[in-house]
């Protein structure tokens, strides 16, 4: 049917074979093939099923050939679109759907896609499912938009009721397929906001941690059946974490840990003394449509899922409260930079907002530099300006840092009083350090791993002072490493936390601004620690004193928080930054 003279590289092209299949059937078939398409618009839904069928009489149209049909020989009212719209559904063609919903002139009021997505479901059309759900989303966020403001998140999922390990593979649960609903995340919810849409359940989720929450409950447990410290460490490579976050997108966090929990919020929850990869998700329950489920097992470590989702600590000390004008965080330590230049370090996300960050990227030259604030009850003071930011992420071949060098202006450091929070002025000596500066003190805590050597911990933040000793045994390249750190105990705020646990590696996967411009960005190979701290202890720096080998200093600085857990940058890579 085609010309001699056609190019090969033309032919392979799905879209210009359309084309020129289209020419042809011009000069040989118009007539027929218009015909047929016409016809093919006045038939029911029960018989737009032979729509293919009847164009296939006259010329077998692929999925790009049909949108090149629509597009260029008819103009069709909804009506017709709808009934193309079903059919392209029953015939798994998600692109032509993706086409016909962009011509749909009134799809806010369409009541066929809800239909046409019934059919994907039952034809196990994930690709299909996916363009139908999210045009249903799309659309309730559109109604709702003014509401929906402050919303950081919004996607269809599939409430899962499955239990059954042979559906772990599969993108729909087989008894899950009338369980559509849409996950709406935003710290409060308007009270005028539907629980309901078309028959379509609407799941609310704030992204604040309750006191009450799983990660919280498994870590009073623990706090009541451990004596003793530890640090655990499994092997879960940043390429690992990579490929998880790829295939599920409301995963947040994978981290290890020694307590297990089932069935939560029933009553029959229990929690184990078990090593497990707690993979912390937006909604528990709810596989966003296209995602499967999450492993049972990772690296031969049972799973175990958690409803949690990491949050930056916004605000910044040695641990007083720094920042812009419009936010604070923690100072976390001093540096000496070239040998001349005075600054404190606290993380990027304190100084500039994560938008610009990740809109910069590695190319900080287009952030102007911004100037820092300290925040007490008197008012706001300028005391300094960044000289120096790092904010890597997404790269799996090392560690993701977030951190930002302010050089001090109109500001000075007191030896003799370098922490803030005491009752009485304190100096590095009288906690154990040899200096206040990081360039001197700065540990990497692979180095800090020799057995029976316990040490204390001082770490000071803006909303939360702690201080605690912590054990850290050497430890040997293997998968999986229990390592018992000994007696810690944090005091935090007038309360007794005890004891400190570490675990690493811990990869975090965060979401950035509502959704009109919402980002995803990754932070690989942390360290996630049991500390107490909240938002606004952003910047926060983990001290060793006391150690038995002299080797007092900083290991990391805080940059998140997650289901009762801090993660920790080492401060090594921030460093190397």
């Amino acid at each position: 049917m085609f010309s001699k003279d056609i190019p090969p590289s033309v032919t392979t092209d799905r879209v210009n074979v359309g084309l020129l299949l289209m020419v042809e059937t011009v000069l040989v078939d118009a007539i027929v093939v218009r015909v047929a398409i016409v016809v093919s618009m006045s038939v029911d839904y029960e018989e737009s099923k032979n729509v293919k069928k009847t164009l296939s009489t006259h010329i077998d149209l692929s999925e790009f050939e049909a949108i090149y049909v629509l597009k260029t020989s008819l103009t069709p009212d909804d009506k017709d679109l709808n009934r193309f719209l079903l059919q392209a559904s029953e015939e798994k063609q998600p692109c032509l759907c993706r086409y016909i919903l962009s011509k749909l002139r009134h799809i806010n009021m369409n009541r066929s896609i809800h239909l046409a997505l019934k059919i994907a479901f039952s034809k196990e059309d994930i690709q299909t499912a996916r363009v139908l759900s999210w045009c249903i989303t799309k659309i309730f966020y559109n109604l709702h938009q003014e509401k929906l403001s402050n919303a950081t998140n919004i996607y269809p999922g599939l409430r899962c009721i499955c239990k059954e390990k042979s559906s772990i593979k599969c993108h729909f649960c087989l008894k899950s397929r009338e369980h559509f609903v849409i996950v709406v995340v935003q710290q409060e919810k308007d009270p005028q906001l539907p629980n309901q849409f078309r028959k379509i359940d609407i799941e609310y989720v704030s992204p604040n941690v309750s006191s009450r929450s799983e990660g919280n409950t498994i870590l009073e447990y623990l706090t009541r059946k451990k004596i003793d410290s530890f640090s655990l460490k499994v092997n879960i490579s940043n390429q690992k974490a990579q490929t998880l976050f790829l295939k599920h997108n409301n995963l947040g966090l994978i981290c290890p840990s020694i307590g297990r929990s089932r069935f939560f919020s029933s009553e029959d929850h229990s929690i184990s003394d078990e090593q497990c990869i707690q993979l912390h998700c937006t909604k528990k329950g709810i596989i966003p449509i296209g995602n499967e489920h999450f492993p049972s097992i990772i690296n031969g470590c049972p799973t175990d899922v958690i409803e949690a989702q990491p949050l930056l600590l916004s605000n910044l000390r040695i641990g007083d409260k720094v920042g812009p004008e419009t936010s604070t965080g923690t100072l976390g330590g001093f540096v000496k930079y070239r040998d001349v230049y005075d600054c404190f370090l606290t993380c990027a996300h304190v100084m500039y907002d994560v938008k610009s960050l990740l809109e910069s990227s590695s190319d900080f030259t287009r952030l102007s530099g911004a100037k820092a604030y300290l925040h007490n009850p008197q008012g706001t003071i300028e005391c300094g300006n960044v000289i120096l930011r790092a904010f890597c992420h997404d790269d799996i071949s090392r560690t993701s840092v977030d951190a930002a060098l302010v050089e001090l202006t109109n500001a000075s450091v007191n030896p003799n009083d370098i922490i803030s929070g005491f009752p009485s002025p304190r100096t590095c000596s009288d906690l154990g350090l040899s200096s206040f500066l990081l360039n001197d003190i700065c540990l990497d805590r692979e180095e800090l791993r020799v057995s029976t050597q316990t040490v204390d911990t001082v770490s000071a933040g803006a909303m939360t002072k702690l201080l605690q000793n912590i054990t850290l045994p050497r430890q040997s390249h293997v998968d999986v490493q229990f390592s018992n750190t000994g007696s810690t105990a944090a005091s935090v705020n007038a309360n007794v936390y005890h004891p400190l646990w570490i675990y690493s590696p811990a990869h975090l996967q965060l979401p950035s601004g509502y959704l009109t411009d919402r980002r995803i960005f990754r932070m690989y190979n942390q360290m996630a620690v049991n500390l107490p701290l909240v938002e606004g202890d952003s910047g926060t720096c983990i001290y060793i004193v006391n150690h038995p080998g002299n080797k007092n200093g900083c290991i990391g600085m805080a940059i998140a928080f997650c289901g009762g857990l801090t993660l920790v940058t080492p401060l090594k890579d921030i460093f190397k930054e």
